[in-house]
């Protein structure tokens, strides 16, 4: 009973700092975006700050180091600086595409195609790298085939991303997977994670700043993990909806298809403050 009650009490405390970290981490980018330029429209038009998802990845993966440091790492998970690493790598890289991206170049097609043009990488291109590398290292590390988790992450991450065209429509997705991946076990130092994503969420509903890339990234970091543990039907399920969902975004608008739709262009506007 106490080492239940400890639990939750490290739980509980570990998401209330994180929180207050990525609030006052995702405060403090905000005023360099601006200073930088680091800025993009947000859904009403307005220059807000691009990339505050960035915040969410360096709380929790400060959270991942801490526990390391105090606590032993669970024998069947990778070492949690190596998540911490990983996780900091995929959401640099997305940052890198929201600060310095350029929507001119749009999906997987269009990236390779720019860069066979120009025979210069995009900032599209360097995902299309880092992704793979990073999903496979981490696969690796937690006993699953290299190349399952190179497609699982690259495939969660450019899901995400293609739906983070509107205020918590990536943040929504994100739940509907989460719900059934975190049955079979929630990311590592999952409390920190949490309370790091309450005050970027409130963020993103009421449009004062983009989750971005960097944040996409880091979902896709958090669902990584239970998907590699879930049974292969569940996880191949998730991959092919967000693998058709890539698909259908080479041909077709996906924010023109949900807008078309009443009850997904209504799910679509829940929790958004006009």
């Amino acid at each position: 009973m106490g080492e239940v009650l400890f639990g939750l009490f490290r739980s509980g405390l570990e998401a209330l700092t994180a929180g207050v970290a990525a609030a006052g981490m995702a405060a403090a980018y905000g005023r360099l975006a601006v200073r930088f330029g680091w800025v993009k429209p947000n859904a009403d038009g307005r220059p807000v700050p691009a990339g505050t998802g960035l915040a969410l990845a360096l709380g929790w993966g400060a959270a991942l180091v801490a526990d390391h440091a105090l606590l032993p790492d669970p024998a069947d998970r990778p070492k949690a600086p190596a998540v911490a690493a990983g996780l900091l790598a995929v959401a640099a890289t997305g940052w890198v595409d929201d600060a310095f991206g350029t929507t001119a170049v749009r999906g997987i097609l269009g990236h390779l195609r720019a860069m066979g043009r120009t025979l210069r990488p995009t900032t599209g291109g360097l995902r299309l790298v880092v992704y793979p590398v990073a999903g496979a290292l981490e696969a690796a590390a937690s006993g699953a085939p290299p190349a399952w988790g190179a497609l699982l992450f690259s495939t969660l991450a450019h899901g995400l991303n293609l739906l983070d065209k509107r205020p918590l429509r990536a943040l929504k997705a994100f739940a509907l997977v989460a719900l059934p991946a975190f049955s079979f076990g929630g990311p590592p130092a999952g409390a920190a994670f949490f309370g790091g994503l309450v005050p970027l969420l409130s963020a993103d509903r009421r449009k004062t700043a983009l989750f971005g890339e960097a944040g996409v990234a880091t979902l896709a970091w958090a669902l990584f993990f239970p998907l590699l543990q879930a049974p292969p039907a569940v996880a191949g399920g998730v991959w092919a909806v967000f693998a058709g969902l890539a698909a259908l975004a080479e041909r077709t608008s996906l924010s023109a298809r949900i807008e078309r739709s009443r009850r997904l262009s209504a799910l679509d506007r829940l929790g958004v403050r006009p």
